[in-house]
C-alpha cells in the first residue's frame, strides 16, 4: 500500500483532475480520502483514474494506492488458474524492487472539462489519405456543441510541406459523455519524401519524417483545448510471404528484449530514457542496434514507454509491442488462462498505447502459447477482433512454441539454428499458419526454435526466437543462420536474446546487473576482442547488411561462424571452368538497379588476386528482394 497527501491547485476549478499511472503490477485499487476512485487489473500498462468527483480545488486529500501481487489473482477450480496476464516471470532472486507494485510514474493531471482524450491519425499510403479519429470527453453537466478545427505542421527542423487543409466540423456532446468522431478522409499528396521510413541502410544522422496534427476545440468564444499529435505517414502491411512498409518489402532482423530480463524497472533506466549527452539515452540504444544491422525489436511481454516509441519514431527503428499474455507461464502451479475481461483488455490497452507511433509495425497478441496443446480456440482467435477494434491498420501475430515444429528441451535444439539440409514441410499445418479472427482479420504464427524452415518460404513464416545462448548457440549461431534465412525468404527472425549475447551492449547494463543469471548468458564483451570491432561482430554486421552479396557454395560449405570464415573452399584443377552462384540482396528501400564487381583470390579472402572479371550488370532487383548471378572463369595456374 502506498499513501501520500496531495494538494489540488485552486485553478483546477472547472477542470478535470486525473491520476495517471504508468504501470502498477499486477493490479491496483485507487482510494481518495478512503473512497474508492477506480481500479485496474493487469501488469505493465498505463491507465488513468478520474478523481474529479472526489477532489476540492485548494484542498489537501489522502491518496492511497493498494497494489496487488500476482498471487492475488490465483483462482481455484478444477485447476489453479491466473485471472490476469502473467508476463515474463523468471522466478529468480535478482528482481529489482519494482517487480511488484508501482513500476512506472504516478502523475496528477489537470485537464479541460471538455477535451480531446485521444487522437489517432490513421494514414494510408495506398489511398494517399489520412483520417483523424478523435475521442472527445465532456465532463460537465451540460450538453456542449463544439467546433473542431485543425492544421498540419512539420516536426523536422527546416522541413516545409504544402499540407492539405483540415475540414472543420461541429459536434454535440451530451453531458458527462465520451464520444468518438472522425475528421477526413483528408487527401495526402505530398509523395514518398513525406512518408515515415525505417533507417535502412543505417545512416548515423538520419531523421525520419514526422508531422503534427493540431486540433482545437472551441465553443462560441471559448477555446477549450488545442492538442498536438505527432504522426508519421506510413502503412505497414503484408505481402504474400513478406512484410512491407509503404508497399516496399522489408525483412526484419530483430532482438526480443524483455524488461524483466534486465530488471522490471529497466525501461526507466538510462538506456531507455532521454539522452543526457551525445551518445546516450534511448536514441543511442536504437542506433546501436541499427549499427549491428538489427532494425526491429519485439518488446517481449511488456509495454514500451512513450519515450521509447517516440525515439524509435525519430531514428527510424521498428518495434513489435507484445502483450503480457503468456501461454507457457504461471505462478505457484497456477497456469494463465482465459478471462473474458482481462485477456482482451490486455490486447486493447497495448494497441491503444502504441497505435500512434509509426515505429509500431505490428502487434504480438501473446507469447509462447503451446499451440500443440491449446490449439486456437474461439477465445484466443477473438484477440484478433479485439485488436482490430482499436487499430485495424497493422498486421498481427501470435508468438507460438510448437513442439511438432520446434523443440521440447533446452539443449542442442535451442542452441543450434534450423538445420540447413532439411526443409520444413508444414503439411496439414500450412492452413493454420494463418489464423482467422471470429468476425474479421487474421494473424500469422511466429515460431520459436523451429527444427527447420520452409525452403523457400511461400507464406509469412516469422521466427521470433532462434539460436539460444550456450555451447553451439548464441550470437555466432544467430549470425551464422542469417544468410540461410534470407536466401529462403524468412520474412523476420530474431535471436534470443541480444542481452544474453552481449549483456553490456546498452548503456548502464552489464552481466552483473543482468536479471537472468542462466548458463545461456555471455559475460560482458570487450571492444576489439568479442565486442565492437571484433571478428564475430564484423561477421554479424556483414550477414545482416542490406546489400549482402553471398557465394552460395561457400555458404553451404561453411554454415557456422569461424574467426577465419570461410575455412572450407572448393578445389579446382588448372584450366577447369569455375562456376559460382552469387546471391545479391537489395535490402534498401529505394532503387532497383544493381551491379556486381568481383574478384577471385588464392587460399583466403585476403590472398593474392587470382582472377577478375567485367562488372556484371546493371541488373534489376526490386527493393527488398534478391537475385542469383552466375560468375564463370577458368581456374588459373598457381601463382598466376
Amino acid at each position: 500500500v502506498y499513501q501520500r497527501e496531495i494538494r489540488i491547485p485552486e485553478d483546477a476549478a472547472g477542470q478535470a483532475v486525473l491520476l495517471q499511472c504508468g504501470a502498477i503490477n499486477f493490479g491496483a485499487e485507487i482510494y481518495l480520502d478512503g473512497k474508492k476512485a477506480g481500479e485496474h487489473h493487469g501488469p505493465m500498462m498505463p491507465f488513468e483514474v478520474d478523481l474529479t468527483p472526489l477532489v476540492r480545488p485548494g484542498k489537501t486529500h489522502t491518496l492511497r494506492i493498494k497494489a496487488f501481487h500476482k498471487r492475488h489473482y490465483i483462482v481455484k477450480g478444477d485447476r489453479l488458474g491466473l485471472l490476469i496476464p502473467s508476463a515474463f516471470d523468471y522466478g529468480n532472486p535478482n528482481y529489482s524492487k519494482f517487480a511488484y507494485g508501482i513500476s512506472r510514474y504516478i502523475r496528477l493531471a489537470i485537464v479541460p472539462a471538455v477535451r480531446l482524450a485521444d487522437v489517432f491519425v490513421k494514414t494510408s499510403v495506398p489511398e494517399s489519405s489520412l483520417t483523424a479519429e478523435l475521442t472527445l470527453e465532456n465532463r460537465t453537466e451540460q450538453e456542449r456543441t463544439v467546433k473542431l478545427s485543425g492544421s498540419f505542421r512539420p516536426w523536422n527542423q527546416g522541413a516545409s510541406w504544402d499540407y492539405p487543409a483540415v475540414p472543420e466540423t461541429t459536434v454535440t456532446l451530451p453531458p458527462n459523455s465520451r464520444k468518438t468522431f472522425h475528421l477526413g478522409p483528408i487527401p495526402w499528396l505530398l509523395g514518398p519524401e513525406s512518408y515515415w521510413w525505417p533507417n535502412i541502410p543505417f545512416r548515423e544522422e538520419y531523421q525520419a519524417q514526422l508531422h503534427f496534427l493540431d486540433v482545437t476545440i472551441t465553443e462560441a468564444d471559448k477555446t477549450w483545448q488545442t492538442k498536438s499529435s505527432r504522426f508519421g505517414f506510413c502503412t505497414h502491411a503484408e505481402g504474400p510471404y513478406y512484410y512491407t512498409v509503404n508497399g516496399v518489402r522489408v525483412t526484419g532482423f530483430s532482438d526480443a528484449t524483455t524488461e524483466s530480463q534486465m530488471g522490471f524497472d529497466a525501461y526507466m533506466s538510462p538506456a531507455f530514457a532521454p539522452p543526457t549527452k551525445p551518445g546516450t539515452g534511448c536514441p543511442e540504444t536504437w542506433r546501436r542496434y541499427l549499427r549491428i544491422g538489427i532494425n526491429t525489436n519485439r518488446i517481449c511481454q511488456s509495454t514500451p514507454t512513450e519515450y521509447m516509441m517516440a525515439a524509435a519514431d525519430e531514428v527510424g527503428f521498428m518495434l513489435i509491442p507484445e502483450t503480457a499474455i503468456r501461454g507457457a507461464s504461471g505462478l505457484d502451479g497456477a497456469k494463465e488462462g482465459w478471462h473474458d475481461i482481462y485477456t482482451p483488455q490486455a490486447v486493447q490497452e497495448l494497441v491503444g498505447t502504441c497505435r500512434n507511433h509509426p515505429s509500431t509495425i505490428r502487434y504480438s497478441l501473446l507469447n509462447e502459447i503451446q499451440w500443440h496443446n491449446a490449439g486456437f480456440t474461439d477465445e484466443w482467435r477473438s484477440l484478433i477482433d479485439a485488436a482490430l477494434e482499436v487499430d485495424d491498420t497493422r498486421p498481427l501475430v501470435y508468438e507460438v512454441w510448437d513442439k511438432k515444429i520446434g523443440i521440447n528441451s533446452i539443449g542442442k535444439g535451442f542452441s543450434e539454428p534450423p538445420v540447413r539440409t532439411e526443409a520444413l514441410n508444414l503439411g496439414e499445418k500450412s492452413s493454420y499458419q494463418r489464423i482467422n479472427g471470429i468476425k474479421r482479420g487474421h494473424a500469422y504464427l511466429t515460431h520459436h526454435y523451429p527444427k527447420a524452415i520452409p525452403r523457400p518460404c511461400d507464406t509469412i513464416f516469422p521466427i521470433g526466437e532462434v539460436a539460444w545462448g550456450g555451447p553451439g548457440g548464441g550470437l555466432s549461431a544467430f549470425a551464422g543462420c542469417a544468410v540461410d534465412m534470407r536466401i529462403n525468404d524468412i520474412c523476420y527472425f530474431s535471436g534470443w536474446s541480444w542481452m544474453n549475447y552481449w549483456p553490456n551492449f546498452l548503456e548502464g547494463l552489464s552481466y552483473k546487473s543482468h536479471a537472468w543469471k542462466s548458463s545461456t548468458s555471455n559475460k560482458d564483451r570487450r571492444d576489439g576482442i568479442d565486442g565492437w570491432g571484433s571478428p564475430v561482430i564484423n561477421f554479424t554486421q556483414k550477414r545482416l547488411h542490406p546489400y549482402l552479396v553471398a557465394d552460395l557454395q561457400l555458404e553451404t560449405l561453411n554454415p557456422k561462424y569461424s574467426a577465419r570464415w570461410p575455412e572450407k573452399t572448393d578445389r579446382y584443377d588448372t584450366g577447369e571452368i569455375i562456376t559460382r552462384e552469387i546471391e545479391v540482396f537489395n535490402g534498401g528501400l529505394f532503387g532497383d538497379r544493381m551491379s556486381l564487381r568481383w574478384s577471385a583470390r588464392w587460399d583466403s579472402p585476403d590472398g593474392p588476386v587470382a582472377a577478375r572479371g567485367d562488372t556484371i550488370g546493371p541488373f534489376a532487383v526490386k527493393p527488398g528482394f534478391h537475385t542469383t548471378q552466375t560468375i564463370s572463369f577458368p581456374a588459373p595456374a598457381p601463382g598466376k
